[in-house]
């Protein structure tokens, strides 16, 4: 079940989210989310699947949407960042806002689907 957070700066007011975990599959070499809760009948012929998840990279200060395992031959990786290879964050609690460097992020919210 998904779980995610949306952390909003106590300066400025921007807000993001953080989200995961996902079940994907690959279809015709790109990755798509499985329809929640129950799979559609698109989403049953698939190549492969997985878990993705959103999280946040310190360094290029951006949202990642990242693979961190797949299923058939099972591989699990660390959620790092396809640009620099920072490990990306889930919980901003207390990190400078990425948009104006002056507030901090603090949870504003957080849910499970």
């Amino acid at each position: 079940m998904p779980f995610g957070n949306i952390w909003t700066c106590n300066q400025c007011g921007y807000s993001i989210r953080t989200a995961g975990y996902f079940k994907f599959y690959i279809k015709n070499g790109n990755r798509k989310r499985f329809a929640h809760p129950i799979p559609s009948e698109a989403d049953k012929n698939y190549v492969a699947s997985g878990y993705s998840r959103e999280g946040y990279c310190p360094q290029c200060r951006q949202i990642k949407d990242v693979v961190v395992a797949e299923f058939e031959p099972r591989k699990e990786f660390e959620a790092a960042c396809d640009i620099c290879g920072e490990k990306l964050l889930d919980n901003l609690e207390n990190i400078n806002c990425s948009k104006c460097g002056k507030g901090m992020f603090k949870e504003e919210a957080r849910w499970m689907s």
